[in-house]
């Protein structure tokens, strides 16, 4: 065999070593799934999939720069992979990035419009830097998306409160009550109807 062939064994050995630190993972078994990404980090630098494992291992591990640095090589390699555009950005909030995570967590939310969890994050984002106003449409945006989840209806109607929109904030408490009541509070804030999602 010349020294450009490899054998079988060793082209399927990345596979197994891969599923081998995802099942580490998996498991919360960091260290052994830093251990074994080395090796493929080494040996597949381009892989989306290898750097954003590492990413997320090194996460897990409260290694932030080092996940920044595996999840940005990731979201690079792959720019349409809203999960790892995700995970960037909440590992550049982490970092105190947050003119980074905000571009990264508006490229969420342009990639997945309908996903209730890229527009409550970014509405989340603009309420803990204190920018309420423009919180209110991404969150407003996660309502009609799932209008039974507590914690984004738990922060719209505080928004509401705190930027003088009380009748708002004061209807926000039927949310999670039947659906007739949940038309009757999305009419009330003026939104489009809901039939679908109620």
């Amino acid at each position: 065999m010349g020294p450009e062939q490899k054998s079988p064994a060793s082209a399927s050995r990345p596979q197994s070593d891969f599923q081998a630190a995802v099942a580490a993972c998996s498991s919360r078994r960091y260290v052994d799934a830093e251990h074994r990404l080395q090796s493929l980090i080494a040996a597949r630098p381009n892989s989306f999939e290898v750097n954003k494992l590492a990413g997320l291992v090194y996460v897990a591990e409260g290694h932030d720069e080092k996940a920044n640095h595996y999840l940005t090589r990731a979201v690079r390699i792959n720019p349409t992979a809203a999960a790892a555009v995700t995970a960037l950005a909440a590992n550049l909030i982490r970092l105190h990035r947050n003119t980074k995570a905000e571009v990264q967590l508006r490229k969420a939310v342009e990639l997945e419009p309908t996903s209730n969890e890229a527009n409550h994050n970014l509405g989340e984002f603009y309420v803990r830097l204190g920018r309420l106003p423009e919180a209110i449409p991404y969150l407003e945006r996660a309502q009609e998306l799932n209008a039974d989840d507590y914690n984004n209806g738990y922060d719209l109607a505080l928004t509401y409160e705190q930027t003088g929109h009380t009748e708002q904030a004061s209807v926000c408490g039927l949310i999670r009550k039947p659906a007739r009541a949940r038309r009757v509070v999305f009419n009330r804030m003026g939104l489009p109807p809901q039939n679908k999602i109620l």
